[in-house]
């Protein structure tokens, strides 16, 4: 399938528009002071932007995922630390994520009707929007989650093969590091291959395959260099086993569980002091696989409810109730617009599913994003950078249904005869 023609320039200069006044005002009404997981990030690209070792706030190297705090800290190297910054790269990066779902939507057929629909949805996607003016990884993993798609479809169409496998090698590559979640999205790589196989022969997809490997090496190769000398081992992060821990242990209920209400309770600062950061976190995974050894119906069935809990509506609690009416109708907005989404996704991968073959490229990605969450624990804002390809996939259904309507057909049909351009009239 050809790429549709894309959406006009002045099109796309109000959907950027779009993406950036509510994020812009998000910014401003309900500004997000950092904490937790946003200090460590913002410790890590301090210390990585004055030549020191990057270290979160607890002095661990490889804790948290390393590609967000990595693009701050080369920003903060020429503009010094300020949130401002930070902020300022997050609305470029929604700025990334706007185009590549353009790019993906044109991808698959979709024409300026169904890239208009899905620019505006992601534009009022109010996780993303929020998400947006919070020091957090997924404003990173959205886009290189795209990246990745995109170039998986164009290897598989034999379209700039090679350009492709080199920019996807790389964004999957720097996803990892940005945060293994995507990780089983990379075996797409090999049916794109087997594709382009099939069409161009296989010096063709080896080529590409050889360039994306070759990407791939050299994103993922400097940092398990860095945590190789630093911790002994070339890790990507040392927070899976810790993490999969939470998520399989008898206190584990498929939601987040501080440490702290685990069996090792108050014993882990000192486990984590005695063994160090990376051999502290393989001890708690092998604690993990010992009670899934010891338990698996158990741990099967915890495993279903995750991914039952990674579809779950974000609803709002006592919190955000005593937050205010704004904020607690927001959040309420919220519900209803991710259940739409959902709802249409399904609808529209099931009607387009034949006019719009390469729709099973996105369900596929976003299946096996699903999958691996069953592996660990999931909260809300997990599933956040596979959720443009839903609203794809739903703005592909809108776009059908309203291209039915029969004024849209007599539109279409009189585009259609009209005489192109340089044609005898």
């Amino acid at each position: 399938m050809a790429p549709a023609p894309g959406v006009s320039r002045l099109a796309m200069a109000l959907l950027a528009l779009a993406v950036l006044l509510p994020r812009i005002l998000l910014m401003i009404i309900a500004p997000v002071q950092p904490e937790s997981d946003a200090l460590a990030y913002l410790n890590m690209a301090e210390n990585l932007s004055v030549g020191a070792p990057m270290q979160d706030l607890w002095g661990q190297y490889a804790f948290y995922s390393a590609g967000y705090p990595l693009l701050i800290g080369a920003v903060f190297a020429f503009t010094g630390a300020s949130l401002t910054v930070v902020l300022a790269i997050n609305l470029c990066l929604a700025l990334a994520s706007l185009a590549l779902l353009i790019l993906i939507v044109r991808q698959i057929g979709g024409g300026a009707l169904a890239q208009t629909l899905g620019g505006l949805g992601y534009a009022l996607w109010i996780p993303a929007a929020y998400g947006c003016g919070i020091v957090q990884r997924e404003n990173l993993s959205t886009p290189l989650l795209l990246a990745t798609v995109a170039a998986v479809i164009a290897i598989a169409a034999r379209r700039r093969s090679i350009l492709a496998a080199g920019l996807g090698g790389a964004s999957f590559g720097f996803g990892m590091v940005a945060g293994a979640s995507g990780a089983l999205v990379g075996l797409l790589f090999p049916v794109a291959l087997h594709q382009l196989w099939r069409k161009a022969g296989w010096p063709a997809a080896v080529r590409a395959g050889i360039v994306a490997a070759l990407a791939l090496a050299m994103t993922l190769g400097p940092w398990l260099a860095y945590t190789n000398a630093q911790l002994g081992a070339p890790v990507l992060n040392s927070n899976s086993g810790f993490n999969f821990y939470l998520g399989n242990n008898p206190a584990a209920t498929g939601g987040y569980v501080g440490i702290e209400r685990t069996p090792m309770g108050e014993e882990w600062h000192a486990y984590l002091a005695q063994r160090g950061e990376l051999a502290a976190a393989q001890g708690l995974q092998a604690k993990a696989m010992r009670w899934i050894s010891d338990h698996p119906g158990d741990a099967a069935r915890l495993a279903l409810v995750k991914l039952g809990l990674f579809w779950r509506p974000n609803i709002p609690d006592a919190a955000d109730r005593e937050s205010g009416g704004a904020t607690y109708a927001l959040r309420w907005i919220d519900v209803a617009q991710f259940a739409c989404v959902v709802l249409l996704a399904v609808a529209g991968a099931v009607a387009c599913r034949r006019s719009n073959p390469p729709i099973g490229w996105l369900v596929a990605a976003t299946g096996l994003f699903w999958l691996l969450h069953a592996a660990a624990y999931v909260m809300p804002r997990y599933r956040e950078p596979v959720m443009p390809l839903l609203v794809i996939l739903a703005a592909l259904g809108l776009a059908r249904w309203i291209g039915s309507f029969p004024w849209m057909r007599r539109r279409a049909l009189s585009q259609n005869a009209m005489p192109s351009q340089g044609e005898d009239r």
